[in-house]
Parts: structure tokens; C-alpha cells; sequence
């Protein structure tokens, strides 16, 4: 048996959580554009808010990683999921 991709419900879902990390977020949406079968998925990013002790560098690099997730993602839909401040200690 085959699977049919040509409707975006075939193809899996993907989930990305995001925090503090730009470099390492540009390099898997990067690396995700490249897979064919990515084209055909829905991504949901969540994208963790600031703890709120969180350094001036660390709000610097969130920050980054909103950036990042605001550029093309290379799949067929995406919604990113940002709350304003981690519950997490």
C-alpha cells in the first residue's frame, strides 16, 4: 500500500519548540525545507516566552528566534504559538 500525498491531511503534522536557540532553529527550518514531503505538512511552532529572570541575553536571543520564525518556512502552512512569559522554572 502507497501513501498519497497530495492532500496536506496525508502528510504528518510537525511540532517545533523554540526558546533561545537562533542559529539552531535557522538551521532545522533549513534543513526541513529541503524534504519534499515537508512542502505538504503543517508546522506548528511554539515558540516558549521569557522566565522571568531571564537575562538581557537571553531576551536578546529570543528575540532572534521570533525573527527566525517569521521567515519562510518552506511547508505548506504554519502557525506559530507564542506566549508572553514561560510558566517553567
Amino acid at each position: 500500500m502507497q501513501c498519497n500525498y497530495n492532500n496536506l491531511y496525508d502528510a504528518a503534522p510537525i511540532i517545533l519548540f523554540v526558546y533561545n536557540r537562533p542559529i539552531h532553529t535557522r538551521m532545522l527550518l533549513k534543513s526541513l525545507a529541503g524534504n519534499p514531503l515537508a512542502q505538504q505538512s503543517v508546522l506548528f511552532i511554539y515558540a516558549d516566552g521569557p522566565k522571568a529572570d531571564a537575562s538581557g541575553e537571553t531576551l536578546q536571543k529570543i528575540q532572534e528566534v521570533r525573527s527566525v520564525i517569521r521567515e519562510k518556512t518552506g511547508v505548506a502552512r504554519f502557525a506559530a504559538l507564542n506566549p508572553h512569559q514561560s510558566g517553567a522554572s
